[in-house]
């Protein structure tokens, strides 16, 4: 359910990343969470919620600003940084543990981005060459800018050998994505 303008969403616990994401996009915001659809919503934000969106916006637990608890006791608490915040503190990563059956969430929202998709395939014998210029050009590059380096093999899915692979998120105007990737790219051999 959204908030009246938006700035809000609460889910119950149950709910898939797909279903959220959803609900949330066709009022025009978004939050971070996972990349996989079939997520759900509670186990990924209570395990920190790191997804595409992180560098921009910040893990889900991040954006999460009340949830609904029950305790084995049988008391529903309502936990936010002004009502119960040590719970609502260990339930955002802090914990450990497992405190109790989360029953809803809230979370912020944010106005939903632009989002350009990219990917570079390079052969397996740059493999050396592309992690060390990913590794370098990654934590420095622009926030709006999330990225993931793969080694990827087997024969049924890559039956002419291994392979590398670069790619990611970008958030800022697109016409600016040649220019993020510029560092990254120089130096090593053309993509296949």
């Amino acid at each position: 359910t959204l908030s009246a303008d938006g700035s809000t969403v609460t889910t119950g616990a149950g709910a898939t990343l797909a279903r959220v994401y959803d609900a949330v996009g066709r009022a025009g915001r978004a939050i971070a969470g996972g990349s996989c659809a079939t997520v759900g919503v509670t186990g990924l934000t209570l395990g920190g919620g790191a997804g595409v969106l992180v560098r921009s916006f910040g893990l889900a637990c991040d954006q999460l600003i009340e949830l609904e608890l029950v305790t084995a006791d049988g008391v529903v608490h309502t936990a936010s940084i002004d009502s119960d915040p040590e719970l609502f503190w260990a339930s955002r990563g802090g914990g450990g543990g497992i405190l109790g059956v989360v029953t809803s969430l809230t979370f912020a929202t944010q106005p939903a981005p632009t989002v350009t998709e990219w990917h570079y395939s390079f052969p397996f014998s740059a493999a050396a060459a592309v992690i060390a210029a990913w590794q370098s050009w990654a934590p420095s590059s622009d926030p709006r800018n999330w990225s993931t380096l793969k080694l990827l093999g087997g024969l049924a899915k890559h039956p002419h050998g291994p392979s590398v692979g670069v790619s990611g998120t970008w958030t800022g105007p697109a016409s600016q994505l040649g220019g993020q990737l510029a560092p990254l790219l120089a130096g090593l051999p053309a993509p296949l």
